[in-house]
């Protein structure tokens, strides 16, 4: 799943980068809130903290 996340990351998450716009923002900024979800999970931080 990293591999397949570094991947997708150096491909700008298959958005062009020259036509970015405020969908795609939001559907990333969705996507960095998961992982931010499963990353504090895991290491016990924000709302996991002990």
């Amino acid at each position: 799943m990293l591999e397949q996340l570094k991947a997708l990351s150096a491909d700008h998450f298959e958005f062009d980068p020259d036509a970015i716009n405020w969908g795609a923002v939001g559907s990333l900024n969705s996507v960095a809130a998961d992982l931010r979800k499963i990353t504090d999970f895991l290491f016990g931080e924000g709302e996991h903290a002990a």
